[in-house]
């Protein structure tokens, strides 16, 4: 039997990568569904919804310790 922590996390978009990140780091094995073409939600490159705006520029919402530099 395996002593691997495994976990699903159902929705990819900015929270849900948050907690796929916190996990991974905590050594869990770590599986993200998410239904969209692409993964981030709000925080997609896709306009998510016609009437919303984000008054925060891209780099806001980086992981600090994945961060390239570039």
């Amino acid at each position: 039997m395996s002593s691997s922590k495994t976990v699903a996390i159902i929705g990819a978009g900015a929270c849900g990568l948050v907690c796929a990140k916190v996990l991974l780091d905590d050594g869990f094995d770590v599986t993200l569904f998410e239904r969209n073409e692409e993964l981030g939600g709000i925080w997609s490159s896709k306009v998510a919804y016609a009437d919303l705006h984000s008054q925060q520029p891209g780099g806001t919402f980086e992981f600090s310790d994945l961060y390239d530099g570039g």
